[in-house]
């Protein structure tokens, strides 16, 4: 028996199923079957933005010892994050506030928050952080306490 490259899993196996052999157009096919390449090859545009706020949501959880948080309900997580702890999304999916006042936060405030280009409010006062927010002139409410 040989091996054959199957286009769904690009990898050799000792068989690949019909459903995938036949013509290119079928290949696709089938692979749209597959939830990962429709996650990751068909994603829209607001879906691609809403990657990034994640990213950048992330990137505060880890440079801030997320870990210690007093609340993070869903940080971190596969949910959705209008689940997540102090994050509000607007109509299309995106950051527009994010609220982590007395929080036990610290550490410093990643560049990365940056990214939440829809950010409106930023409430992070009364925690343990460093660093500078150069990039927080688009933000209309914004408050955070010095080191103490």
């Amino acid at each position: 028996m040989s091996k054959e490259l199957c286009p769904a899993f690009f990898t050799y196996l000792p068989f690949c199923p019909r459903a995938i052999q036949s013509s290119p157009s079928e290949q696709v096919s089938s692979m749209d079957r597959i939830p990962f390449f429709r996650r990751a090859f068909r994603r829209s545009p607001s879906e691609q933005m809403s990657s990034m706020d994640r990213a950048a949501l992330i990137a505060l959880f880890h440079s801030t010892d997320g870990a210690n948080w007093k609340r993070k309900r869903n940080w971190n997580t596969d949910a959705g994050l209008a689940t997540w702890e102090g994050v509000r999304l607007n109509h299309a999916g995106r950051v527009v506030e994010l609220a982590l006042p007395n929080n036990n936060l610290h550490g410093s405030i990643p560049e990365a928050l940056g990214a939440l280009s829809e950010l409106k409010v930023l409430y992070l006062h009364d925690n343990k952080l460093t660093g500078e927010a150069g990039w927080r002139a688009k933000i209309d409410s914004f408050r955070v306490s010095p080191t103490r």
